[in-house]
């Protein structure tokens, strides 16, 4: 669990470096900001499901599905950390970034899970598989 929790953390390190890079070079393309960022968000989204679906969850479940339920939650975890970090701001009176950063820590935790046991979610026989492997020291019995 270890290993997967910090591939995970290394995926979505990856996902920021690319959101940043392809923001900058849109950006110094002539694109506008809301342009580059939308270009960036977008490219590391895939990029961030992808690592995610292959090397963190290593799923090979229904990929459109599991692409839409990833959107969906991109979208509400954005959502969610808009309206936090702004009424926490105000209720706190806070740099605004150091509220982001708070409130990005709890929703990467959630995130995780949310990833774990919903949108690649193993089938059950192969999750019982995977902890006998665990509790037996890697061979089953």
């Amino acid at each position: 669990m270890i290993r997967r929790i910090l591939t995970y953390l290394m995926s979505s390190g990856i996902a920021v470096a690319v959101d940043f890079i392809i923001f900058t070079v849109a950006e110094h393309l002539g694109a506008g900001i809301p342009l580059a960022t939308a270009i960036g968000r977008a490219v590391s989204c895939i990029v961030n499901f992808t690592i995610n679906r292959r090397t963190v969850f290593q799923s090979d479940g229904n990929l459109p599905v599991q692409f839409l339920k990833y959107i969906a939650l991109v979208i509400f975890s954005g959502s969610i950390s808009a309206f936090t970090v702004t009424k926490l701001q105000k209720l706190l009176g806070i740099e605004p970034v150091i509220v982001k950063a708070f409130v990005e820590s709890l929703l990467f935790v959630f995130n995780y899970f949310v990833q774990h046991f919903l949108i690649f979610r193993k089938p059950k026989q192969e999750n019982r598989a995977e902890t006998e492997i665990s509790e037996n020291g890697g061979m089953h019995s």
